[in-house]
């Protein structure tokens, strides 16, 4: 099957000349086969008749040698073909899969250039998706049954590139941010863990986590910054042998959790 672009889905006389291609197109026009050149077609018609070939019985004989032949007896029939349910929509459909593959073999091509020359790349593309989706809706010679699948590939085009871009190019940070001390930090995951809500994770792994994937707010400083012995801190908190009274601490942890709407779902 062959591809079809956006442009010559678009343009009203490239699409005429789809259309013209098709009704002229290796096929018996009139009962009579004609040189595709030599023939003037009517564009008002959707339909054309072309003849296949169609098998209708199979037989095996064997030769001399004992070796099998197959015998095939066809017949010639006229089969009817609509150029939009027959020939259009299965190729406007082709069209989302063709151009994804582009796309991302482009992607692979460029992507040893570095992010940014593929997040242009994406951007670029949306950008021209998006374009071909007003044209649609500006055109006058596509039916809304073209117009509502170009629209609908158009949209799993556009999806498809920001979630590339999102998915395989967009750098995961290597720590979280979180807006709270070392010491409520260190609490906070220390409450999870006594309460169960963490589990199947020694102490000490679920720290060195802590560790290596989060960082603290250093209110004086302005800034947030690495953890660094969590498990200590733990300790000193809330451990048999705690240095430290984790009363001030949860006091502060349980005001801001439990302020600022904090367990209210906003929907936006």
């Amino acid at each position: 099957m062959d591809n079809l672009s956006f442009e010559q889905l678009l343009d009203k006389n490239q699409f005429n000349k789809l259309k013209e291609d098709f009704l002229k197109g290796h096929y018996a026009f009139k009962n009579e086969l004609v040189n595709n050149m030599d023939v003037n077609v009517d564009m008002r018609n959707e339909y054309i008749i072309i003849y296949q070939e169609k098998v209708i019985s199979v037989r095996t004989e064997f030769d001399v040698f004992g070796f099998p032949m197959r015998f095939e007896e066809t017949q010639i029939e006229e089969v009817q073909l609509n150029f939009y349910e027959d020939w259009l929509i299965p190729r406007v459909e082709n069209m989302y899969e063709a151009y994804l593959k582009i796309f991302f073999d482009e992607i692979a091509r460029i992507e040893a250039f570095g992010d940014r020359v593929v997040e242009i790349y994406c951007k670029k593309n949306i950008k021209l998706l998006n374009s071909y989706e007003h044209k649609i809706v500006l055109s006058k010679h596509l039916n809304e049954v073209i117009s509502n699948i170009a629209k609908s590939i158009l949209n799993k085009l556009s999806k498809s590139l920001s979630y590339a871009y999102y998915k395989e190019k967009t750098s995961v940070p290597d720590k979280i941010n979180m807006k709270l001390s070392k010491s409520e930090i260190c609490v906070y995951f220390q409450l999870l863990l006594n309460s169960n809500y963490i589990v199947g994770v020694h102490p000490i792994d679920l720290f060195r986590f802590v560790e290596k994937k989060i960082r603290y707010y250093d209110s004086t400083k302005k800034e947030f910054l690495d953890i660094e012995d969590a498990k200590i801190c733990a300790d000193n908190l809330t451990g048999k042998n705690a240095i430290k009274s984790p009363k001030a601490t949860l006091k502060k942890l349980q005001k801001k959790l439990a302020g600022n709407n904090f367990f209210e779902i906003s929907y936006k």
